[in-house]
């Protein structure tokens, strides 16, 4: 199965997205019959698309054979993985939304959010004029409309993607300084004894992961 950070569940047939569904359904549940199935399947649709990637989040023979219900979640994974997304999703959000920049990195940024907004703008009119089109029974006009908009759309994407990769460097870059928002987090977490290990990729491991959890509302309150 591919990892179920970036597709599905492996207990269930749940995608990444829908994680927070109120209710399991018995037919989602994996089993070795359904993961037999879902493995042919993707080998059915591979022989005319080599374009699916898996098939419910299967794509070869299982390591080994046995039930799903009968895997063991690791107990200190989980709120590494948990922790972690947290802690980017938070970065990621104060710097796009709160953090001061000097005024290049702040024009840099405010260039990335105005493309940001234009583009999700370009979206939804060309949503708008695809349903026009529809309802109007793909006249010349609507459908010159649509052309329109899809041509603002790809404009607008491609405006937006240009935006982000500048803001991304200036992130980088920004990150970097001593007066920066990750630096400041970092040094308060050293200094509640929180570590970012570097067999992790510099992520915080499970135990970390969970000092993290537990100080949450001292660590939060610096900032």
């Amino acid at each position: 199965m591919n990892n179920s950070a970036g597709a599905h569940c492996v207990l269930c047939k749940v995608k990444a997205s829908d994680f927070d569904i109120p209710q399991l359904f018995p037919n989602n549940v994996r089993t070795k019959t359904s993961l037999s199935t879902s493995l042919n399947e993707f080998n059915r649709r591979r022989l005319t698309s080599k374009a699916d990637r898996n098939w419910e989040g299967v794509n070869c023979v299982g390591l080994l054979d046995i039930d799903s219900q009968r895997i063991i979640t690791p107990a200190l994974h989980c709120p590494m993985g948990l922790v972690d997304k947290v802690l980017v999703q938070f970065k990621s959000w104060t710097i796009y939304n709160v953090e001061n920049f000097p005024d290049t990195s702040h024009q840099i940024r405010q260039t990335y959010i105005t493309a940001d907004e234009a583009n999700a703008a370009a979206q939804a009119a060309e949503a708008q004029a695809t349903l026009a089109n529809q309802m109007q029974g793909k006249t010349l006009a609507s459908t010159a409309a649509l052309r329109v908009a899809k041509d603002a759309r790809v404009l607008a994407k491609r405006a937006q993607a240009n935006a982000k990769k500048n803001y991304g460097e200036m992130v980088k870059c920004h990150n970097s300084c001593l007066y920066s928002l990750s630096q400041s987090f970092d040094s308060t977490c050293r200094g509640n004894g929180i570590k970012n290990e570097h067999y992790h990729g510099g992520k915080y491991n499970g135990v970390n992961g969970i000092l993290i959890m537990e100080k949450s509302q001292e660590l939060f309150a610096a900032f």
